[in-house]
Parts: C-alpha cells; sequence; structure tokens
C-alpha cells in the first residue's frame, strides 16, 4: 500500500526569536528543527497579520486534506444519486483539483493510500 508523502498531522503553529528576530513556525514538534520558517521579522517584535494567517493555514493543511478525502468519497458514494448532476459534478471536479493539487498524485493513487 502507498501512503501519502506528507508528514502526517497534526502540525503546530508556534512562534518565537532568533535572536532579536521574531520568527514563525510550522512544525510537527515545536522543540525539533522538522517543519518550516514562515517569517523572519527585522527587529524584535515584528511581526505581520499576513505571515501570522499563512503559518496557521500552512499547519490546517493535513487536516483540511484529509477532510477533503473524506468529503470526495462521501460524495462519491452516498450523494451522486441525491445531488442534481451538475452539482454533483462541479463538488467532485474542485474536490478532485485540489487533492490531487495537495498530494501531486492521481485520485485514485490517492485513494489508494486510504485504504
Amino acid at each position: 500500500m502507498n501512503k501519502l508523502k506528507h508528514t502526517p498531522g497534526p502540525w503546530k503553529f508556534s512562534q518565537g526569536f532568533i535572536g532579536s528576530r521574531h520568527c514563525m513556525f510550522v512544525s510537527c514538534d515545536p522543540y525539533k528543527y522538522d517543519g518550516m520558517h514562515i517569517h523572519n521579522g527585522e527587529k524584535m517584535g515584528e511581526k505581520t497579520d499576513e505571515s501570522e494567517a499563512n503559518a496557521r493555514l500552512i499547519a490546517s493543511a493535513p487536516e483540511i486534506l484529509e477532510s477533503l478525502i473524506l468529503e470526495y468519497k462521501f460524495i462519491k458514494e452516498w450523494a451522486s444519486a441525491a445531488l442534481p448532476e451538475k452539482i454533483f459534478d462541479d463538488l467532485m471536479i474542485t474536490k478532485l483539483k485540489v487533492i490531487e493539487k495537495a498530494t501531486g498524485m492521481s485520485i485514485d493513487e490517492v485513494l489508494q493510500c486510504q485504504k
């Protein structure tokens, strides 16, 4: 069985200082260097709302992806008969594109990983 290639969640948002620079990180363990550096302020205390929002969004990515995959599977299995065809197609295509973009895999490969 294949596995999805990303580090499984939960990912955590954290912030602190490197020297005098305010920094934001996303990682599985805020005490290890296993994550990504999102923001590096030029001076002590400098941060931006946008950088913090980006870091929080990135930290929630594993849960968002898992939710999208579950929704895709549910809609495909249960909602296809209940929804008008255009709405069904729009929902499926949108979710499919996002899942494939996030994983770099086809939807069939992603679903194989879920078995």
